[in-house]
């Protein structure tokens, strides 16, 4: 069987989407999930880098797709 560690913060929409498609995703595969949740502004903070929400083009982008779209996703 094969493992997988999924790293996530809440506060990413990405991550919340993916979280909840994994295990549907992962359905009738040999794999085992363990959940580590992060704190990703202390990873980048940590490296000296800016978050996708303090870069304006990114963060624009970022609302862009996500505004409406987590009903159709999830």
């Amino acid at each position: 069987m094969k493992h997988l560690t999924f790293y996530l913060d809440f506060i990413s929409p990405y991550a919340y989407l993916a979280f909840e498609k994994l295990p549907q995703a992962l359905m009738g595969h040999s794999v085992s999930v363990s959940y580590k949740p992060i704190l990703f502004a202390a990873l980048l903070k940590h490296h000296g880098q800016l978050g996708p929400a303090e870069i304006a083009g990114k963060r624009e982008w970022t609302y862009r797709q996500v505004r409406g779209r987590p009903s159709n996703w999830a």
